[in-house]
């Protein structure tokens, strides 16, 4: 009943608390100002998301029936609000548009190129080639570019694609298509499965036979694995660590993007015996590495960070706090947020990445 989310751009946060049988949100800015505060009947979750910019903030308030999706302009106003079958509305960068992830409990084909204004209004798009197309999701990359998982069927077979679109107003230009494996199960989650950083774009299935790819935004392939993995992030521009556990093995990797370098560690995130936390994010700063794990909206866990000493990969410690790290006036800040029955926001200047 708890969640929190950090703009990169503007440092603004929004963070959702219980009260009662109510859910309470609170909108701040990087010094720690409160601007507003919004009520929700309690429903069976809640979760939030904002765009870098901070112009745009949304709010999911769920039942096993439905989601309600809520879109707050930065200074509190309601832009839209609407009750959607298994559906979350996710903003663009800059909040001027939201694309749709849908659940595993509605349609799985989503033919439609579904873009939308931050007040629900549909984008009349244009550009986009609809030959054989099946499923279409999205993911925006830049504030004008879109990474889309497009599948088509011909002669009663399927195909999978990564498309790198650029959006000007209503239109879309396919700037390049990579045809990639079919049945990687990246439809229903698409955007929680690729990472972008410093124009490279990492992207892994969700399935035994997934395949790992980095990409940069001209196209061109920069590394590939036949290999899944639960968890994958940026460390920095030159390395990205991964996670897996499988029937093959469990194990953490360390690339060196550039070299293609890798370095294999027995580093599995453990909140139970044999219960493992796929991680969010992560973050270095000096000689460790800290990794948030992916928090569902119901879960409940006795820690939401672990500290790595990247000399000897032992795990230092765990915390309660999640973290998240933005760069602003080229100064690094860290926020921390802790879910346990007082929650706390902390903000920290100084770190580096």
């Amino acid at each position: 009943g708890r969640a929190y989310a950090v703009a990169k751009q503007s440092g603004d946060i929004v963070a959702v608390t219980e009260i009662g049988e109510q859910f309470k949100v609170h909108f701040f800015d990087i010094e720690g100002n409160l601007k507003w505060e919004k009520y929700f009947d309690k429903l069976y979750y809640i979760d939030c998301k904002i765009s870098n910019s901070g112009e745009a903030i949304i709010i999911f308030s769920g039942s096993d029936e439905y989601i309600v999706n809520t879109i707050f302009s930065k200074e509190g106003n309601i832009l839209f609000e609407k009750k959607i079958e298994d559906t979350h509305l996710i903003p663009s960068l800059n909040g001027k548009y939201f694309t749709k992830r849908t659940g595993p409990m509605s349609n799985y084909m989503q033919k439609d190129f579904d873009l939308f204004y931050n007040d629900g209004t549909l984008v009349n798009i244009q550009g986009f080639d609809y030959t054989n197309v099946v499923n279409v999701r999205l993911k925006f990359v830049s504030e004008n570019q879109i990474l889309a998982y497009v599948e088509k069927k011909k002669e009663n077979k399927y195909y999978a694609y990564l498309q790198f679109l650029k959006l000007e107003d209503e239109t879309v230009t396919t700037l390049w298509e990579y045809k990639i494996d079919f049945g990687q199960e990246l439809a229903c989650r698409f955007d929680y499965r690729v990472k972008v950083e410093d124009n490279r774009i990492a992207i892994c299935g969700d399935v035994a036979k997934s395949k790992f790819y980095i990409f940069d935004f001209n196209g061109n392939l920069v590394y590939s694995e036949n290999n899944l993995y639960q968890s994958f992030d940026f460390l920095n521009k030159k390395e990205l660590f991964l996670q897996t556990y499988t029937a093959k093995g469990k194990y953490s990797k360390l690339i060196n993007i550039s070299t293609k370098g890798s370095k294999k560690e027995n580093l599995i995130f453990e909140y139970d015996k044999g219960m493992h936390d796929n991680f969010e994010n992560s973050l270095k700063i000096k000689n460790s590495l800290l990794f948030s794990i992916r928090r569902y909206p119901y879960s409940k866990r006795n820690f939401h960070t672990t500290v790595i000493n990247t000399n000897n990969w032992y795990q230092i410690k765990n915390f309660a706090h999640n973290v998240e790290s933005i760069t602003l006036n080229n100064k690094a800040i860290l926020v921390l947020e802790k879910y346990d029955e007082n929650p706390e926001i902390i903000i920290m200047k100084g770190a580096e990445k």
